[in-house]
């Protein structure tokens, strides 16, 4: 007979619609907001920032999460697995086995799952229990879904400026015959000493000059809208027609003709100097026959083995290139990325939007570059020669294209046509940064981005969970409809719920009567050859719940006729009986669950202190996935060490309302179901009651989640470096003899020229020079084989690497006869104005000179007012011309004379003798693995003073002032003179170049010894000293020893352990372990129960022929309640116990039981066991 349904059957609040519906809503909301995490965290380079000393919100916060919602979902298994067997039987008769037998809630969790995959209608509590493991893997998984990561970030700014713009007098009227060879000469340096593109342009553009008043010191790139300058040439590959040849002696002259598909016929006019030949011609528009009448350039470079006139050379006798080239430029607006935190100095990153405008100068057409880039050359003049291995314009294509031959270039006109726009566009991107750009102060579009420690997902953790996610939505979908709700008249977990419904259950109490010692394999005996189902009947005392009987076609008759013998058979056994000892209890799982969080505990601190005396506990390789074995191994392990811990928490909760029944109480064990509530409620209310097994079980329970949180942030991985030894190899040094006499002011063009690029223009030192400090090439032969690639452009290596340093020796002199009048000059043209200032010096005798001076004030070459105030300074070379002998006659050879006229009288005059000369010194330097330079964030060159040494003397290193910072712009002592200063060109790299000083602070002032004054003069010596050098190189003639350093990579990725998760981690073992003992302590199992208590059948076993049935449990009691039951008074003054009662029954009743069985037999022996 089925059961009726009806409002009245009692469902879980866990396996209500409306909660299981929520459930569904917060997997939803969980995997909506991971979703849009994951969305925001893609877009904005992680989804927040987090500072690493709190990681423990986003370490252990998604954990703790996941752990809450699967302790309320623990419910809905337990809820599930206790109401499927009264579900079965609500729906149809059930045999035993599969109703009063029913025991989903003792077996092990994936016990449980298999055995509910048997039958369809056990589905739900496969739902569940799936449901309980897939939170498990989503808890474990968890520990491992954020990770921190140092990221740049982009965010707007407001306050970029714009320090410049194009524009000026240049770009409204351009002459492009009347420019110099700065640009030449930045070039060269660029290409050939590895000097930095000077700010504003890079190989290919000119761009606005930008920056932000302030950035943090994590920032990393600044971003800038601006003004971009790109050009280009449009090259067509010209064939050689016809070609001529004379000899003239001198060199041998060629004339070629072309023809060009755009532009007619043309003729070049190379001259064969050496091997090769090379010819430039710009060709204006009347001179060709083009159809956009554009100037355009041609470019022939080649050999031939020629040598006599011919009118008519045979063409296979020439290997020659030639382009005919047009030029564009234009400005447009684009994005430039300048990184600002760095010691590798980085090319900008500069992007034009491929559908942006494109704008030209007012001033300037595209032939103008092409007339500028000729003239340049042209200036070159006589120190053209000097400039290394630069005897052909199209040599400069060497210089963009290092490895590129002359072969290939005379072979390959593609790789001709290739050369010549890389370097157009490199010369002009140089040529508009000088002259096409203007000072400005405008507020440009940009942003900044700088470093952040951001939280991201690892995508291996959110795919899996998510996933996980949407399987527990599914899941608690069919629970909604599944859900064993409805199915018993009130809430069968404690003992008298059960005892309630088996009350109105007759034939159910027939059957097991006296069985309340015996085992589940007894009860079986006993129930079997039946069905049972559950009934809702209308009695005249009113609606009624029970168990019915439905008998079977063969009733078991011969067990009905065993009860007696059976009973008398039990109380004869009593000491026989085998009682029910859960794995938990028994000696070896006692333990395991006691030391295994010992273990633990010792084997963390262990690796804790490995950790802390080896900066960490082992090398982890380079994996993406190396990360989950550090994070899922230990949560795996602990909770493995939760399920251990569980299965004690579940024997306490079991035995203790039968263990408080064992001893003699009141009616609370009976209405008492500690597995039905959560933790902290079995806490509190175990605590509130004295049941203290309970109490210490539930506690340490509420640590075993905590050991999830904790273990996930446990172990972590950090790169940190690692040092290797290697060698240094010197490829390069400097010419030994340099300077010598008659060199030609002591250096060659292209020394003076990086000197000025640097002092005038502020470029940053070329490549193995730093300041007065001048270092030998260098390069790394070879590498350990263990240092992985591409960690090592991120390495460093420190060394002590041997440098050359001029220094100007200079010391303080006596001065005497000082005047500040006429030149004779003056005095004998009257028209002509010129004013000294006249002095002696003190000189040994040996050394005797005439009197120096010093002009201050010429009015045929200054329009300027000689207004009394005015710093002087020269440094004047003594040996030219004066016949004063050598250095090593003890004259010094040059004399630094420094002073103020002031008001007509010349003052505070600081005469200093100098004696220049080289020396070498060691130097401790900290260079970038990834091209050497020096890394002057983590070091500056620090030179070992002890270990320096005299070089040569620098006599001949003249001239000095005549080719400092006059280049390129009006001699200093003319109009482009600052500050009141009158001074030659040394004195002008003092005050006006970069690293300046002012004037007035290097007055004597006080200081007869003029330190200040010698210290500024000596840096600035030997930093011209030391770029004029660099130009002279060579290749080392014979190997030198190796020098000795150490390369720091971050090539180690170190696994950790976090202090704080160790110590709480720790600290939550030990509490388990605690808790374990008072557990077993207080928890008495000998001889409580005789059977699993969990299945129907066994709770009615213990009650069944028991005079409580009747006095406690009047009909109606299986619709109450246990608060409405003790609210009618039917537990009123009654005490309940376990035991043996009266006629050989041992179970619950009431009144006060016999504990050993002595009733009608002689005393025996309870369990001992």
């Amino acid at each position: 007979m089925m059961a009726g349904k009806g409002s009245r059957l009692w469902t879980p609040i866990y396996l209500q619609r409306k909660v299981l519906v929520f459930f569904i809503i917060v997997f939803v909301v969980i995997i909506a907001v991971l979703a849009i995490l994951l969305q925001y965290s893609n877009t904005h380079q992680g989804f927040a920032s987090a500072d690493p000393k709190k990681y423990l919100l986003w370490q252990y916060g998604p954990t703790a999460v996941f752990t809450i919602v699967a302790a309320f979902w623990g419910q809905v298994e337990y809820r599930t697995k206790q109401l499927t067997p009264w579900k079965l039987i609500t729906q149809s008769p059930q045999p035993v086995g599969r109703s009063l037998l029913l025991d989903f809630i003792s077996p092990l969790g994936i016990t449980t799952f298999i055995d509910s995959l048997t039958s369809l209608d056990l589905l739900p509590v496969s739902v569940a229990v799936g449901g309980g493991f897939a939170l498990k893997l989503i808890t474990i998984l968890s520990t491992g879904l954020f990770v921190l990561q140092y990221t740049a970030i982009k965010l707007p700014t407001e306050n970029i400026i714009a320090t410049n713009a194009f524009g000026g007098s240049n770009t409204t009227s351009f002459d492009g015959d009347g420019v110099d060879h700065q640009a030449f000469s930045r070039l060269y340096g660029i290409n050939n000493f590895s000097l930095p593109f000077p700010s504003g342009t890079t190989a290919r553009y000119a761009y606005q000059n930008f920056n932000v008043s302030s950035l943090p010191s994590t920032n990393v790139d600044l971003i800038g809208k601006v003004d971009v300058f790109h050009s280009n040439l449009d090259c067509e590959i010209l064939h050689l027609q016809h070609a001529e040849g004379t000899n003239t002696g001198a060199a041998f002259q060629l004339t070629f003709r072309f023809h060009s598909e755009t532009c007619g016929d043309l003729e070049l006019l190379p001259t064969l100097g050496g091997d090769y030949f090379s010819e430039w011609k710009t060709f204006e528009a009347e001179e060709m026959q083009c159809s956009d009448n554009q100037t355009r350039v041609a470019m022939s470079f080649g050999t031939t083995t020629v040598e006599d006139n011919s009118d008519d050379i045979p063409l296979d006798m020439i290997n020659s290139s030639t382009v005919l080239c047009r030029a564009e430029y234009g400005i447009s607006p684009g994005v430039v990325v300048l990184n600002t935190n760095s010691s590798v100095i980085e090319t900008p990153k500069i992007s034009i939007p491929s559908k942006s405008g494109s704008s030209k100068l007012p001033g300037v057409k595209p032939a103008d570059l092409l007339d500028a880039l000729y003239e340049n050359w042209l200036l070159l003049g006589s120190a053209k020669s000097a400039f290394n291995s630069i005897e052909y314009l199209a040599d400069y294509v060497f210089l963009v294209m290092p490895s590129v031959t002359w072969d290939d270039l005379a072979t390959n006109p593609i790789l001709l046509a290739n050369g010549t726009d890389a370097f157009f566009q490199a010369f002009s991107a140089q040529l508009a940064n000088i002259y096409f750009m203007e000072p400005a102060n405008q507020t440009i579009e940009g942003w900044t981005t700088h470093m952040e420690n951001r939280l991201t997902f690892r995508a291996l953790s959110f795919g899996l969970i998510e996933g996980f996610l949407v399987l527990m939505i599914v899941l608690a979908a069919f629970m909604v409809f599944l859900a064993p709700g409805e199915s018993v008249s009130r809430d069968p977990g404690p003992i008298e719920g059960t005892t309630a419904i088996i009350a109105r259950s007759p034939a159910v109490l027939d059957k097991l009567e006296g069985t309340g010692a015996s085992g589940l394999a007894v009860l079986e005996w006993r129930l079997a050859g039946s069905e049972y189902t559950s009934e809702e009947s209308d009695k005249s005392s009113g609606s009624q719940f029970g168990i019915v009987k439905i008998f079977a076609p063969e009733d078991n008759a011969k067990v009905r006729e065993q009860a007696v013998e059976q009973n008398e058979e039990e109380f004869d056994g009593a000491r026989k009986i085998n009682w029910y000892r859960p794995m938990a209890v028994n000696l070896p799982a006692k333990l395991v669950i006691t030391l295994v969080p010992l273990a633990l505990l010792i084997i963390l601190e262990i690796f804790y202190q490995v950790n802390q005396k080896n900066n960490g506990i082992c090398d982890l390789s380079l994996s993406d996935y190396i990360h989950y074995t550090y994070t899922l191994i230990p949560t795996t392990i602990l909770v493995a060490v939760g399920l251990l811990f569980g299965s004690l928490d579940f024997a306490a909760k079991i035995f203790q309302p039968y263990q408080l029944l064992r001893r003699g109480c009141d009616d609370g064990p009976l209405g008492e179901n500690y597995l039905g509530k959560i933790g902290l409620h079995c806490i509190w209310r175990s605590l509130w009651r004295k049941h203290f097994a309970v109490a210490s079980s539930s506690l340490g329970m509420l640590f075993v989640p905590l050991l999830t949180i904790a273990a996930s942030g446990l172990f972590y991985a950090e790169a940190l470096p690692r040092t290797y030894d290697v060698q240094l190899s010197q490829t390069g040094s400097f010419e030994d003899m340099f300077p010598i006499r008659g060199y030609g002011g002591g250096a060659n063009a292209v020394g003076w020229d990086m000197v000025n690029l640097l002092l005038k223009e502020d470029f940053d030192e070329p490549l193995f020079t730093y300041k007065t400090l001048a270092f030998p090439s260098l390069e790394v032969p070879s590498l350990p084989a263990e240092i992985p690639a591409e960690t090592v452009k991120y390495g460093s290596i420190a060394a002590r690497i041997p440098a050359f340093r001029a220094r100007s020796n200079c010391t303080s002199a006596g001065i005497s006869n000082v005047t500040y009048g006429y030149d004779s000059l003056s005095l004998s043209t009257p028209s002509r104005v010129i004013k000294d200032v006249f002095f002696n010096v003190s000189l040994p005798e040996i050394c005797d000179t005439d009197s120096l001076s010093i002009t201050v004030f010429d009015n045929t070459t200054e329009d300027i007012r000689d207004n009394g105030n005015n710093y002087i300074g020269d440094w004047i070379d003594l040996s030219i011309g004066k016949n004063l002998g050598d250095w090593s006659d003890g004259c010094p050879t040059n004399i630094a004379i420094f002073g103020q006229v002031r008001d007509g009288n010349a003052t505070h005059l600081s005469p200093l003798l100098c004696t220049p000369y080289l020396e070498t010194v060691d130097v401790d330097v900290v260079l970038n693995a990834k091209d050497l330079s020096f890394n002057l964030t983590a070091a500056l060159p620090s030179p070992v003073e002890t270990t320096a040494s005299f070089n040569r003397n620098l006599s001949f290193f003249a001239n000095i002032p005549d080719e400092l910072m006059v280049v390129w712009a009006d001699t200093v002592k003319g109009a482009a003179r600052i500050n009141n200063t009158v001074v030659d060109g040394f004195f002008a790299g003092l005050f006006h170049g970069s690293d300046s000083v002012s004037p007035a602070d290097l007055l004597a002032n006080d200081d007869a010894t003029h330190a200040q004054l010698r210290a500024a003069i000596d840096t600035l010596y030997g930093r011209i000293f030391a770029q004029v050098i660099n130009t002279q190189r060579v290749a080392v003639a014979e190997a030198k020893t190796p020098i000795n350093a150490k390369l720091t990579v971050s090539d180690r990725v170190r696994l950790k352990q976090n202090g704080i998760s160790t110590r709480v981690l720790e600290g939550f073992l030990a509490a388990m372990t605690v808790c374990a003992i008072l557990t077993y302590v207080t928890l008495d199992r000998k001889g409580v129960l005789p059977k699993n208590p969990c299945s129907v059948a066994a709770v009615a076993s213990l009650v069944a022929g028991s005079d409580m049935l009747e006095k406690c449990y009047p009909p109606g009691s299986e619709w109450m309640s246990g608060k409405q039951m003790r609210e009618k008074g039917q537990y009123k003054d009654m005490v309940f116990s376990l035991g043996w009662w009266p006629g050989g029954r041992f179970g619950i009743d009431v009144g006060v039981a016999d504990k050993k069985g002595l009733l009608g037999k002689e005393e025996r022996e309870g369990d001992s066991s």
